[in-house]
């Protein structure tokens, strides 16, 4: 309530206690297409010497023009680094320029051809991906506020941004209202349109087209969703094919949403020293909220602003993922819903995994190596499932 409040501007009981994220400067914003409406926007966070990683993201799930009925926008969330402290270029990036350069030059060059790098002032390391991922929810609240949905994702992971959009528009019944449409196509396909009137004269998610008679059209125009038209010359409907978001069905515009594969962990106590201890003074008590790896996170619009605007009133904390299921705890109403269609640290080789169906993978995270996940990416691609 009193997110919503100061959200507002309206007075509240409480002032905000962290404005570490608020203060940020924007020092890149990929705000040259802002103006537009998307579907899903992705954010990759990067870090600034992963130019390969980039650029298979840029050359696979990355690739805006994906599917050409689906406005969507990637960017890779950046800090800074200190050029005293680390100029070098990684090797393969080096190995393509003539001259050395620093590593934040490169970075702008980057900047420069692709338009997809959103930086702030804050310095790149494990422990402010805090600052990474509340610096790319403000940009989603400041600065690109016209979409439905965003996917935050590190830049080694394997998306399928297919799957994910066809997750977006049924979480809870994902991926057994695919499986149905799927039945409901192929009767369709096996069947003469008078029929299938008659049948599924209420059912609006046809998604092939075919031939009727000029005179038999009327009849099936109870069957085609708000994109399908049917040719009165030609008795031909049409319509998107294989389009992945093409059912009428949709969540509301103003749900609480926020998925990924949730854990219900006690905090990591038992080794000193090792990056994820989390100690009694950060966190005391004796478990963790539930919690999606911030690997691979999906959010609502309107739970981007709300837990933005929450982050203002909950003390900074450095992991990333629990510091987000805070601010949703906080919140109330927003809690983690859960699917085994987004994945942790691929077997390899990656394509032997049974556990789950690899037709429905929505993300999978842990390919460190850039060539490998082209090389998934591609084999999913070729079975249609990326």
């Amino acid at each position: 309530m009193f997110c919503s409040l100061f959200r507002n501007k309206e007075p509240t009981a409480y002032d905000p206690i962290n404005y570490r994220y608020a203060n940020l400067t924007f020092l890149k914003t990929a705000d040259s297409d802002c103006n537009e409406e998307f579907r899903l926007i992705i954010l990759v966070k990067s870090a600034p010497n992963n130019f390969r990683r980039r650029q298979a993201i840029r050359s696979t799930w990355g690739y805006r023009k994906r599917f050409s009925d689906v406005p969507i926008k990637t960017v890779f969330l950046l800090g800074i680094v200190d050029e005293k402290e680390n100029n070098a270029v990684t090797p393969d990036y080096k190995s393509k320029i003539k001259d050395y350069i620093t590593l934040n030059e490169s970075i702008n060059e980057e900047s420069d051809k692709y338009g997809d790098i959103v930086q702030a002032d804050f310095i790149d390391s494990y422990y402010n991906n805090t600052y990474k991922t509340l610096m790319g929810m403000r940009w989603l609240v400041e600065t690109c506020k016209l979409y439905r949905f965003a996917f935050f994702s590190d830049d080694d992971v394997f998306l399928s941004v297919k799957n994910l959009l066809k997750f977006l528009r049924h979480p809870t019944s994902y991926p057994e209202y695919w499986e149905n449409q799927k039945k409901i196509d192929k009767f369709i396909a096996e069947q003469h349109y008078s029929e299938v009137a008659k049948k599924y004269k209420q059912n609006r998610n046809l998604r092939h087209g075919m031939k009727v008679s000029a005179k038999k059209g009327s009849h099936i125009k109870s069957l085609q969703h708000d994109n399908a038209v049917v040719d009165d010359k030609t008795g031909k409907v049409k319509i998107w094919k294989n389009n992945p978001i093409d059912f009428d069905i949709d969540m509301e515009l103003e749900s609480p949403f926020f998925s990924g594969y949730v854990y219900f962990l006690p905090p990591y106590r038992h080794k000193l020293g090792s990056k994820w201890y989390l100690s009694l003074d950060e966190y005391p008590y004796s478990y963790l909220p539930p919690f999606v790896p911030a690997g691979a996170m999906a959010f609502s619009r309107t739970t981007v602003f709300d837990i933005y605007y929450a982050s203002l009133f909950t003390k900074h904390l450095r992991f990333d993922d629990v510091f987000i299921a805070i601010c949703a705890k906080k919140l109330g109403n927003i809690e983690p819903y859960h699917s085994e269609y987004f994945r942790l640290k691929p077997s390899y080789p990656v394509m032997d995994r049974d556990d789950i169906k690899l037709e429905y993978l929505i993300a999978w995270h842990g390919f460190d190596d850039p060539d490998t996940l082209v090389r998934f990416w591609s084999a999913q691609k070729s079975l249609g499932n990326a």
